[in-house]
């Protein structure tokens, strides 16, 4: 429905845990991309834009109701909440670490900073109605629309989130290798084998974000060191976020070099639609979890976890969560918000890695604005759940590698976790950072 005016949509037990996580632990569960662009940008452009992605979208726009059974976007779009205008930087960081109440607000929000013909973008969302992949498909739209065009839906546009059905599941043969790592899961959440990262404190705070750059000599030579051991880059990348992790702990007497990560998979099923489509939102990811010993070696912690990745996903362990917990959607608010903050299932990682690969072409953005409009940097970050204090996001453009960390600044301020992002080039052999 145009503008979200009467339309309704329940929320998957996913996308429910994420507010009632941010409920039960006052940890902030939202992410955002942050675009710095030359070009002037009237008001009524953003609102247009804004207007638009609810049409596509209504859930951006709308709040999130109790249910007798479950939770449901509802009501009209609230674009006049949907769009804030900053006069200074500063309101970056308030930005970041203002919570979005998705009871009371829309979940999907953009601050505009002009800085005469320039300015920064923020796009930031709850992430009961985006992941990672479905911000980037939202962002990619908005961007298209304000240099002029209605672009497409992004790479993947028109699949659903559906994943596999039970019943495909059961003939496949799938579920009882899924209720067997489910099981897995939860002793593992019991006996906690893998080292906590080293923090200051373990308590809900303001994040802060870190970001380091690969690009020319430095991307060519870790694609090439990629090559060399046989995997693909993000393999690296992960094993040296790793063995940062583990090489931290052991200069703060930690003495176990096992680290585990959450990874997250995509669940999408489906073919691609035409790229006019609008792909379905949500959360659309489900975590693998893995482990490495940070004592071995890069190369070898890097083939180890993709051959744990490459089982998992083949045994479709990423969907047991999400299959074996839909009926969670439901269940009375209360006694979901009480089960789903458990820590069984997800959070008790040392830490949490995600790789994704740009689907924004600045130079596309530019051609299709006639020059009006240019991409000239970006951020980006995650929510960094309560027990893990950092988390790493690795985004691959066209053009090399960014690496943000996001964390909480209680627990690593500024300073540890810019040695954090030193130790992981010292890793990757990357040579100085930006």
């Amino acid at each position: 429905m145009k503008n979200g005016s009467i339309a309704r949509r329940g929320l998957s037990q996913q996308d429910a845990f994420f507010v009632a996580y941010q409920e039960e632990s006052a940890v902030a569960m939202q992410l955002g991309v942050e675009f710095e662009v030359a070009g002037a940008m009237e008001r009524e452009d953003l609102e247009r834009c804004l207007k638009r992605l609810v049409e596509l979208w209504p859930q951006l726009g709308q709040t999130v109701h109790r249910r007798a059974f479950g939770l449901a976007w509802r009501g009209p779009a609230r674009l006049g909440q949907m769009l804030a205008v900053a006069a200074d930087g500063g309101s970056l960081e308030r930005w970041r670490n203002t919570p979005i109440d998705p009871f009371r607000e829309p979940s999907f929000q953009l601050l505009w900073i002009p800085d005469r013909e320039r300015g920064v973008l923020a796009f930031r969302a709850h992430h009961s109605t985006l992941d990672g992949q479905a911000l980037a498909w939202v962002c990619l739209r908005a961007l298209h629309i304000l240099a002029g065009g209605e672009g497409t839906a992004g790479p993947d546009g028109g699949r659903s989130r559906d994943g596999a059905s039970f019943g495909q599941l059961w003939r496949q043969g799938h579920l009882g290798p899924m209720w067997r790592y489910l099981r897995w899961l939860q002793e593992e959440s019991r006996r906690g084998r893998s080292a906590r990262l080293a923090v200051r404190e373990t308590a809900p705070g303001d994040v802060g974000v870190c970001s380091r750059r690969l690009e020319g000599a430095r991307w060519e030579e870790l694609l090439e060191r990629s090559r060399g051991c046989g995997v693909q880059s993000t393999w690296l990348c992960c094993a040296a976020w790793m063995r940062t992790l583990g090489g931290w702990n052991a200069e703060r007497g930690v003495d176990n070099p096992l680290v585990s990560l959450e990874l997250p998979v995509s669940i999408r099923s489906g073919r691609p639609g035409s790229g006019g489509e609008a792909p379905e939102l949500g959360n659309g990811v489900s975590p693998l979890l893995l482990f490495a010993d940070t004592a071995r070696p890069l190369e070898e912690i890097a083939r180890d976890l993709r051959r744990q990745f490459v089982t998992g996903v083949r045994q479709r362990s990423h969907l047991a969560v999400p299959t074996f917990t839909a009926a969670g959607r439901y269940l009375p608010w209360r006694l979901f918000r009480r089960l789903a903050c458990d820590t069984v299932y997800s959070g008790f990682a040392t830490s949490h890695f995600t790789w994704m690969r740009s689907p924004v072409d600045r130079d596309a953005i530019a051609r299709l604005s006639g020059g009006r409009f240019e991409l000239l940097d970006h951020r980006f970050y995650g929510p960094v759940c309560l027990h893990m204090g950092a988390a790493l996001q690795a985004l691959e453009t066209g053009w090399g590698l960014q690496l943000s960390i996001t964390h909480r600044l209680n627990a690593l301020p500024a300073a540890d976790a810019g040695a954090l992002a030193d130790r992981l080039l010292a890793e990757l052999g990357s040579g100085r950072s930006r």
